[in-house]
């Protein structure tokens, strides 16, 4: 309602209210930054704001996640964990799936693998096909075969491609990186396809 019957306006902020009740409650917001912290000396124009203040950055009670052997305080519960790993050598955790064999040190992670893997989850629909992605950005690669945008482009030679990892692949060519080698002949490849094409024609073998 501020926004819409802004009778009263404020003159430091331009800020539309109602009443002139809120427009001097809101002008005591802005203060004058009078009330500063005794510990690190930010002013803060209430002293509600500066106890807020105090509170979440100096006695950490945003972060409820204690570490059991230090002071160290997280907001996240995870986070709490590998500090705890990494700092008192506490054991990594490990998250089994319920539904296959791998394992995970994250809740989140574990979760995500479920949702992706499992119950197949896929929100974001291409408008173009039947085709459906877990993710945004799966969705956004994939558009580039429809619209046919080529917006990764190679520094040495201008070649442009739809993809990051189609120019990364192709970045190994001038940098010749022969990582696919062939263990029959020595022979190497930058690219998987052309070592299996060689391993098909050369070596009768399908990889």
């Amino acid at each position: 309602m501020n926004q819409h019957f802004g009778n009263y306006t404020c003159k430091i902020c331009a800020g539309g209210f109602v009443t002139e009740r809120l427009l001097q409650s809101h002008i005591k917001r802005h203060g004058n930054g009078e009330y500063k912290c005794t510990q690190c000396d930010k002013p803060f124009p209430t002293l509600n704001k500066r106890q807020e203040h105090v509170q979440r950055v100096h006695l950490g009670l945003n972060k409820r996640n204690k570490c059991n052997h230090c002071d160290e305080r997280f907001v996240d519960y995870w986070q709490k964990v590998k500090h705890m790993v990494k700092m008192h050598g506490e054991p990594p955790v490990v998250l089994k799936c319920q539904a296959c064999e791998r394992t995970f040190n994250n809740q989140r992670v574990l979760s995500r693998h479920h949702k992706k893997d499992h119950l197949l989850e896929r929100r974001y629909p291409c408008s173009e096909c039947d085709m459906k992605f877990f993710t945004r950005s799966a969705l956004i690669k994939h558009m580039a075969k429809h619209t046919g945008l080529r917006q990764y482009t190679c520094d040495i030679c201008h070649k442009s491609y739809g993809r990051k990892n189609t120019l990364r692949e192709h970045m190994r060519i001038h940098a010749d990186d022969r990582r696919y080698k062939c263990e029959n002949c020595g022979q190497g490849f930058v690219q998987k396809c052309s070592w299996r094409g060689h391993m098909r024609s050369k070596h009768g073998e399908n990889v």
